[in-house]
């Protein structure tokens, strides 16, 4: 009897060993070669998102090395942050705001960073209070008492870019290797990335550099369609040409001037100007300096660079302001022209199962450029690089630390959902310009005329209601600081609707009307 029992006991606990042992081998890449070490990970691109996405592998990786053509940059502090900018970012010189909830994913990626640009000069700027602005023939309400939650930090790319490449640099396990990334290396027979090769600053030699895993992050120009093509592995890629147009110029007041404007920001933005009469942003960023940008939809509407013709082409609200702006007050950088603001979705979500390669993940402009007008695209890469650092947990929790198998693709579909929001965001706004051009992709769809439709009235709502509470609502939604669900209150929905269905019957059934122009 005790016999019987002890070799039951055996059976059943061989048997247990073997379900155990196969439960783990069918978790496991099907491909042997992909279960390798985590010993070197490359990202190409020193942008926000291959910036973050270093200070991510960090914590996975001996050792992260990132390729970029323009080097490891100057973090040195100077008066003027502008002449840092990068030659691959050429709107660098251009106003960037990050969204509040981006700039938060940075802080807690690099510590301390947000009260460390500010103590070194980035200006922070209560939207609200410190604000003139006239949206879509709305003024902002500029009420003396606000949240924290309205303090923003503004800067000039070159400035924030400095302090996050300070601390990428600190990281004792990331190095920058000045380069131009040219292709993948790529094993066809397991579909897996184990590379890249490039060139050193001369030019001259392509050399391979080996990796465990791969982050592109090279921007809108990305690696990826040459070595996608290559290999036979080509996405559907949407492409929208917004034909807007940008011109920027940075201007230093004096003391007696800065009380004289009695603001941080300005900003215009009315509903169909006249034709050539560009939106405008005008505010303060780093080192007292202040940057005006002008912009313009449509090939009659690009905004000038000569002084005159910009005096000329100003309109609407504030414009006295500005002119006085221009014509008084010292210019300390020339007006730079900005064009060829493509938006492009490679779709790598859409691939057929099992044709996205292993060991490689496509973040930032590498996967969605974004009109730069509605600046979206820092966060948007944060958010990116936020769940890369959660799914890389999960996946080294679960006990792969040896195998990234599966990662690559469940992190490309993983940022979707967020490159949707962005992407819906800024596309039903610019399908609403006649100039605008649909090269591939769905193109004007009833979904973004709807959330254009509804956008609208919901801004007009809120700021035609000079409620200072909504408006605070509104803007902590928009900074990404609340969930949209914070304005599903019949206070703000049932008006919202109303006027969107009443709008949308009164254009059904009155007669054909010609466009505005944009």
């Amino acid at each position: 009897m005790e016999a019987t029992m002890i070799t039951l006991f055996v059976i059943i606990f061989a048997a247990i060993v073997t379900w155990r042992t196969l439960r783990q081998s069918s978790n496991q890449c099907r491909h042997e070669s992909a279960k390798l070490p985590r010993s070197h990970a490359v990202v190409v691109g020193a942008g926000f998102a291959g910036l973050l996405a270093a200070r991510v592998l960090s914590d996975h990786f001996k050792k992260v090395t990132i390729i970029e053509r323009d080097g490891a940059g100057d973090t040195a502090a100077t008066a003027d942050s502008l002449s840092q900018a990068r030659r691959g970012v050429p709107q660098g010189k251009f106003p960037h705001l990050i969204i509040a909830r981006g700039l938060a994913i940075i802080d807690d990626l690099f510590p301390g960073v947000r009260q460390e640009l500010i103590d070194n000069g980035a200006a922070v700027t209560n939207f609200l209070r410190d604000n003139r602005a006239s949206m879509f023939g709305f003024k902002i309400p500029r009420p003396t008492s606000t949240p924290d939650t309205m303090n923003y930090v503004f800067a000039t790319r070159p400035f924030f870019e400095r302090h996050v490449l300070a601390r990428v640099l600190n990281i004792p396990n990331v190095t920058i290797v000045q380069g131009t990334a040219s292709e993948l290396l790529y094993r066809p027979e397991d579909n897996c990335v184990y590379g890249v090769t490039y060139r050193n600053k001369s030019g001259v030699d392509d050399q391979q550099l080996l990796a465990d895993f791969v982050v592109d992050c090279s921007g809108r120009k990305s690696i990826l369609d040459k070595s996608l093509k290559v290999i036979g592995k080509e996405p559907e890629v949407y492409r929208v040409d917004p034909c807007a147009g940008y011109t920027s110029a940075g201007f230093r007041p004096t003391a007696e001037q800065l009380r004289d404007i009695d603001c941080k920001c300005m900003v215009n933005m009315d509903d169909n100007p006249p034709p050539g009469q560009p939106h405008w942003s005008f505010f303060e960023v780093d080192g007292g300096l202040w940057l005006l940008s002008l912009a313009g939809y449509g090939p009659n509407n690009q905004p000038p660079s000569d002084v005159n013709k910009i005096l000329a082409c100003l309109g609407g609200s504030f414009t006295d302001e500005l002119k006085t702006v221009i014509t008084t007050w010292k210019q300390e950088t020339p007006w730079i022209p900005y064009h060829g603001n493509q938006t492009v979705w490679r779709r790598f979500d859409l691939m057929k199962p099992g044709q996205w390669p292993e060991n490689l993940v496509a973040l930032g402009d590498a996967v969605c450029v974004f009109n730069p007008f509605y600046g979206q695209g820092i966060t948007s890469a944060a958010l990116q690089c936020l769940t890369l650092q959660s799914m890389m947990r999960e996946h080294v929790g679960n006990g792969l630390q040896r195998d990234w198998c599966g990662l690559s693709t469940k992190v490309q579909q993983g940022i979707v959902p967020l490159l949707k929001k962005f992407w819906n965001n800024g596309q039903s706004e610019d399908m609403a310009h006649p100039s605008t051009k649909v090269i591939s992709g769905p193109g004007r769809t009833l979904g973004l005329k709807i959330q254009h439709a509804i956008s609208r009235e919901l801004i007009g709502h809120i700021l035609g209601s000079n409620d200072v509470d909504k408006t605070i609502m509104f803007y902590e939604v928009a900074q990404m600081l609340s969930p949209e669900t914070r304005l599903l209150t019949p206070s703000i929905v049932i008006p919202v609707l109303f006027r969107t269905v009443r709008k949308a019957l009164l254009n059904l059934f009155s007669p054909a009307a010609k466009p505005k122009a944009s």
